[in-house]
């Protein structure tokens, strides 16, 4: 706040920005995999959406490929809970081609049951998953990076690193063509590690990109507000790698997991326009998707 007692726009903008921060990390649970002694060790971030009767976790495919002979799972209390039922990730033999890089979990119905109360799920009825970029718009990543997190086992307690920023869009055609990337499929996100300001607007360092790989990236309606219960906030996509020369954070947009949820879970959720039947990127996402029990 000013001196004057007045809040400047980036004040009101910080404020509002952390309370809906805590709201969105309500969905925001880290996955763990089980070592060798039986005790969970971090893996990614990640978000959680539903459907109707189904359940979803969503995350960075990259992230799983060393772990698909462990079992997963997440720690939303002090209980360790099994990824149980069927999932679907991206499959191609080298990571470096594999463009959409996201893993989705639906799960059966008994673990839902035991998260029941300890982890919140976006909802996707009435859903539009091709929203439109806007210059000026407000977007920010949401996620725990894994290089920050630490279980004690001793305690049974995860101690977590909650990490949100707010920034903007690039959306240089060029960056997009020179990386392989498509619009329709996916965004990129300013992201300056060493130029981070908290929520006291001091600078900080923020964590390693790598780190955030499978948080969330989610949208504002606007953060200028009286009251941050009235700013509406949905997910854009998921963070799969890094950039280094443009310090930009790649996102697989939203559209192309609501299309996982809908073309392999047969979820009613409203269909992508941009991914139509007879898209490109329609036949990509046949090709490379396997469901696997």
């Amino acid at each position: 706040m000013t001196k004057s007692g007045i809040f400047t726009p980036n004040e009101i903008k910080a404020e509002n920005g952390l309370q809906l921060g805590k709201v969105i990390f309500e969905h925001t649970p880290v996955i763990y995999y089980l070592n060798k002694k039986g005790r969970p060790e971090p893996v990614a971030s990640a978000f959680a959406l539903k459907f109707e009767d189904d359940h979803f976790i969503v995350t960075a495919s990259h992230t799983l490929r060393n772990f698909e002979d462990y079992s997963l799972g997440i720690v939303p209390g002090a209980r360790w809970i099994e990824l149980n039922g069927e999932h679907a990730f991206s499959d191609s033999e080298k990571i470096d081609e594999d463009k959409l890089d996201v893993a989705v979990f639906k799960l059966q119905t008994k673990t839902v049951q035991e998260i029941a109360g300890q982890l919140k799920f976006f909802d996707l009825k009435g859903f539009y998953p091709d929203h439109e970029d806007v210059e000026g718009n407000s977007y920010a990543i949401v996620g725990h990076p894994v290089t920050k997190v630490k279980l004690n086992h001793a305690e049974g307690k995860q101690h977590l690193s909650p990490f949100m920023y707010l920034s903007d869009l690039n959306q240089q055609d060029k960056m997009f063509a020179n990386q392989g990337f498509s619009k329709l499929t996916h965004q990129l996100f300013n992201y300056r590690r060493r130029r981070i300001y908290d929520f006291s607007m001091n600078m900080v360092q923020g964590p390693k990109p790598n780190g955030l790989s499978g948080s969330g990236l989610w949208k504002f309606s606007d953060l200028i507000e009286d009251d941050y219960r009235s700013i509406k906030y949905f997910p854009t996509g998921v963070v799969i790698e890094y950039i280094r020369e443009y310090s930009a954070l790649v996102i697989t947009r939203i559209n192309v997991v609501t299309e996982i949820i809908r073309r392999h879970f047969n979820a009613n959720v409203r269909p992508s326009v941009a991914l139509k039947d007879g898209n490109d990127w329609h036949k990509y996402l046949e090709i490379n998707w396997q469901a696997h029990e």
